[in-house]
């Protein structure tokens, strides 16, 4: 099984639909969005999906760091709602005040999912 890449975060579904689900939900993105972050045509996503066990190394990346971004999304904020309300109304202060939403619909995960993860260890406390 695949582990997930922050600490005790829990291990990436083996059917990678299920990670598509949980970004959908958890982070409120489309389809579109979630494959564009996976770094491939949404047309050709369901597919990748399907081959992800002979997938390059670049795309089981994206997984993993969509997977854990939409799980620590779930697990930090009281509820579904506050996780929302933060992805589009929260700022990212070291990129000048950036909402997480504005990065993740630009392809880019890196800066949320390192603001969820330092968050999650405790750094902000």
């Amino acid at each position: 099984m695949l582990e997930g890449l922050v600490d005790n975060s829990p291990p990436v579904p083996q059917n990678l639909h299920d990670v598509v689900s949980a970004a959908r939900y958890n982070l409120n993105l489309t389809e579109e969005e979630i494959a564009r972050l996976l770094g491939v045509e949404a047309a050709a996503l369901a597919e990748r999906l399907d081959r992800a066990g002979s997938a390059d190394p670049d795309f089981r990346d994206r997984i993993h760091k969509l997977w854990d971004t939409a799980t620590l999304v779930s697990e930090i904020f009281s509820s579904h709602e506050a996780g929302l309300a933060w992805l589009k109304k929260g700022r990212i202060p070291s990129y000048k005040g950036k909402r997480p939403v504005d990065f993740l619909r630009e392809g880019k995960i890196e800066p949320v999912l390192g603001f969820l993860a330092t968050y999650y260890t405790g750094a902000f406390l």
